[in-house]
């Protein structure tokens, strides 16, 4: 500015290079506006707490992926302990139904067993005097 307007700057009133200076201060003002893009030590200054803010959330995602762990392994413990009851009283049905299904098959060949002497006594008593009867 201070080359193409030098002398003209010095002796310029007040508002009288505005047109002037306006480009060249909106240009400035662009260029300097994101101060990582012109100053190195703010783009690492940037980069370090994107970085920051990457590992925190990392930081956030491992503690609740512990909670989530410890809720999972609690689950598991307490499936195991159900587990463990539901084998025991799966067991003592299956015996008792067992006991249940061998009372039914005795009672079922001793119904059997006295339908058949209910028929085969009289058969038998009838033979019995159909012989004595012939002698």
């Amino acid at each position: 500015f201070v080359s193409k307007h030098g002398e003209a700057a010095r002796r310029a009133k007040e508002r009288e290079l505005s047109r002037a200076a306006s480009t060249l201060l909106f240009k400035l003002c662009e260029k300097y506006d994101d101060a990582a893009a012109v100053d190195k030590l703010a783009r690492l200054q940037q980069q370090v707490e994107s970085t920051k803010l990457v590992m925190a959330d990392n930081i956030e995602l491992a503690l609740q992926n512990c909670v989530k762990l410890e809720t999972v392994e609690q689950a598991a413990k307490d499936l195991s302990q159900s587990s463990g009851v539901f084998k025991n009283h799966a067991m003592a049905m299956r015996k008792r139904m067992w006991w249940k299904n061998l009372r039914m098959k005795l009672l079922l060949g001793f119904v059997i067993l006295a339908v058949l002497a209910a028929i085969i006594t009289p058969i038998a008593v009838y033979l019995n005097r159909a012989t004595d009867d012939d002698d």
